[in-house]
């Protein structure tokens, strides 16, 4: 696969805290990893939408963005903790 270039308008997926991918728009790029995002949240999540969200670092994790593929329009589970909110539980 080819490597991925962040660029304005490019959509993406975006990982709410509590573990749901929902579609985002980037809105400006910081680096080849790290971008702000207008994330399309869902009335079921009970959250502003456009939700705007900046520095987001590129991952799969909660507060992270990816690359869209196939799969990530049929996952159900919660995305894994980052490494910071595992050790927030300690």
């Amino acid at each position: 696969m080819a490597q991925f270039t962040p660029s304005i308008g490019r959509i993406v997926i975006f990982v709410l805290d509590n573990g749901m991918q929902r579609p985002a728009i980037i809105t400006s790029v910081v680096d080849n990893t790290t971008v702000n995002l207008a994330v399309m949240t869902d009335i079921q999540d009970s959250l502003p939408c456009p939700l705007l969200v900046l520095n987001v670092e590129a991952g799969t994790a909660r507060r992270q963005w990816s690359v869209p593929t196939a799969q990530s329009a049929v996952r159900s589970t919660p995305a894994p903790a980052t490494k910071s909110e595992t050790q927030d539980e300690k």
